[in-house]
């Protein structure tokens, strides 16, 4: 079985005083709705809460940036819930990708998993993946992100994410 290089995967470890997620940086384009809550969680006993910013065109989220081998294939998953209570709508939708950097933290490339939108279970967890992505010749770390994306309309609602999951595929297996 491939070994999780994710820190922290189900957000258990506690958050510092400063509200920073152990493992993860969280990042935004206006309002920083991302948090550590214990009111839902699909494995232990948190997850992180996103919420939309019900403006056009911005997005948030969370990512964890690790060394990679260039050549080497790496897959990112994370498991994904709408908020009963605060439901996605207008265009808001959540994407997982892999950004692959150089040496001089210069963008190389990246690939986006598929989108999930308001369709989005309120009642089972599904999972956001990337799978399989090799990194290009000269890639020394990756940002393994998820974001909250509000798309062309003001997005709406809250997403839980939980039970991340990023691994290295053995190049015997290729």
């Amino acid at each position: 079985l491939p070994v999780n290089l994710a820190r922290n995967p189900g957000f258990e470890e506690e958050a510092a005083e400063s509200g920073k997620i152990p493992g993860w940086i969280t990042f935004t384009t206006r309002d920083d709705q991302v948090t550590v809550v214990a009111s839902e969680a699909k494995s232990g006993a948190q997850s992180i809460r996103i919420t939309a910013q019900h403006a056009r065109g911005q997005l948030q989220g969370l990512f964890q940036t690790l060394p990679v081998v260039a050549g080497d294939a790496y897959s990112f998953s994370i498991c994904v819930k709408k908020d009963k209570s605060d439901p996605l709508g207008s265009s808001a939708h959540v994407v997982p990708l892999i950004e692959y950097k150089d040496a001089a933290g210069q963008h190389l490339w990246d690939v986006e998993g598929r989108p999930l939108d308001s369709n989005l279970s309120g009642v089972r967890w599904e999972t956001a993946s990337v799978e399989r992505v090799t990194a290009p010749m000269g890639a020394v770390e990756a940002n393994f992100c998820v974001h909250l994306r509000e798309g062309k309309l003001k997005g709406k609602g809250s997403v839980f994410l939980d039970d991340a999951c990023i691994t290295r595929i053995d190049p015997a297996l290729q």
